[in-house]
């Protein structure tokens, strides 16, 4: 079988983009950059939303680097109204959105220099697209956390992780709502007093509001609670372990509890912290291994939660689920480039992670859509990865006839079928 090669420019290599363009048209997102970064020039190509649809289409379609901005702009060249803007173009319009007054040095206890970065105005972009897709969703957790972004920058500062910037992240059901970013030569516990309290300012003037907030053992200290009580009525938070206490456990009066599968002894006692009081609970895995370096055996988690309101094994299953909420780290890093950020200073890749964490946020309101039209062929949670093949990866091409203009997308999916009818709708 002789195999040939065929140069039709008129085909679009990822024609499924029409379908999350479409969704974007019809979501009005459009409004609410306006209505937040204002308008471009009158003699600028490409609107905002342009810019970030541009790149949020090529995370969809596996793009790994900014630059690869470029590549889908050559593959999907149809005049279907959809344009794509180069990497130049996205990279110059980020730069001009970087919050330089939001800029803090600080020293700690150490007298380790330390620098945060913030940015209000995409922050606030962040929370009103949340608020445009997810404002009649019941989430009522708020979780946090930090992550490493290791590079090799010329401002990058070294730990024992490596070099690299910390980024501190708040989220929802897996959903970012507020970014900011430190120098990487601190500890998340560095200055989390003022970080906490810079999101939270945040979201109370979008008007959004948590009853349950939910963190690791870096948010452990009694000025760090007091804050949280100032915003969230509850918390639930990992304590540190601690030798005095645990000795204290009387094994006979210990739960054995199955969990998940897994068999667990349960303790737990009243207790006060940051002036009120609070539950503490302990937990130790039977079948799991020991810790080869401490005699402690229990975990410990601190909450402010009633007994009336949750169980103690519905608690540990609630700080369970924190762990799926750190999945949106690796969403950002690996799905929407945030590992490859391309920037030499820390508040233009704070920019540059802000955008990663948009186009998480309108992709997964976008999968909610496709979703409800299709069924479990597209889960909400799916990665791109997954759905690439499924759902953007088809040639398409457009083709005038009759004073008519079609915009033939070539796939065998029946699934997709009401899909294709919601985007003629």
């Amino acid at each position: 079988m002789k195999i040939e090669q065929i140069f039709d420019k008129s085909i679009d290599s990822y024609g499924g983009l029409h379908f999350f363009h479409k969704f974007i048209d019809k979501s009005g997102l459009n409004r609410v950059f306006d209505q937040v970064l204002g308008n471009r020039p009158a003699q600028a190509e490409f609107s905002y939303v342009d810019i970030f649809s541009s790149f949020a289409a090529t995370c969809l379609a596996g793009g790994t680097y900014m630059e690869d901005m470029n590549i889908l702009k050559k593959k999907n060249n149809s005049d279907t109204r959809y344009r794509y803007c180069s990497s130049d173009t996205f990279a110059r319009v980020s730069n001009q959105l970087v919050d330089l007054e939001n800029m803090e040095l600080q020293y700690t206890q150490a007298d380790k220099e330390v620098e945060l970065f913030y940015n209000e105005p995409l922050n606030r972009l962040l929370q009103q697209t949340y608020k445009l897709f997810f404002a009649e969703q019941a989430n009522h957790i708020l979780d946090h956390d930090h992550t490493k972004i290791l590079n090799n920058k010329p401002d990058a500062r070294a730990c024992y992780k490596g070099l690299g910037y910390y980024v501190s992240c708040f989220s929802t059901d897996q959903i970012p709502v507020y970014l900011s970013m430190q120098s990487g030569n601190a500890t998340p516990k560095t200055n989390l007093v003022e970080v906490l309290e810079a999101g939270f300012q945040a979201m109370k003037k979008q008007r959004l509001s948590f009853e349950i907030f939910r963190a690791d053992g870096a948010c452990y200290s009694e000025e760090v609670i007091k804050l949280i009580l100032l915003y969230c009525k509850d918390y639930i938070v990992r304590s540190r372990r601690s030798h005095v206490r645990q000795d204290l456990i009387n094994p006979e009066e210990c739960s054995m509890i199955d969990i998940r599968g897994e068999l667990y002894r349960i303790f737990e006692h009243t207790d006060t912290f940051a002036g009120k009081p609070c539950r503490r609970i302990y937990y130790q895995k039977m079948n799991g291994e020991k810790d080869l370096f401490s005699e402690i055996t229990f975990d410990e988690i601190i909450t402010s939660i009633s007994q009336d309101q949750y169980s103690t094994v519905e608690l540990i299953e609630m700080y369970f689920d924190r762990g799926a909420s750190e999945r949106i780290f690796d969403e950002i890093k690996n799905d929407y480039n945030g590992c490859h950020i391309p920037y030499k200073e820390a508040p233009y890749n704070l920019c540059y992670i802000l955008f990663c964490a948009l186009s998480l946020t309108v992709v997964r309101a976008f999968k909610v859509l496709v979703h409800e039209k299709v069924g479990p062929y597209i889960q909400p949670k799916m990665r791109i990865k997954r759905i690439l093949f499924r759902l953007i990866s088809f040639p398409a091409k457009l083709i005038r006839r009759s004073r008519q203009v079609f915009y033939k997308i070539y796939c065998k999916q029946k699934e997709l079928v009401p899909l294709f009818a919601w985007a003629d709708s």
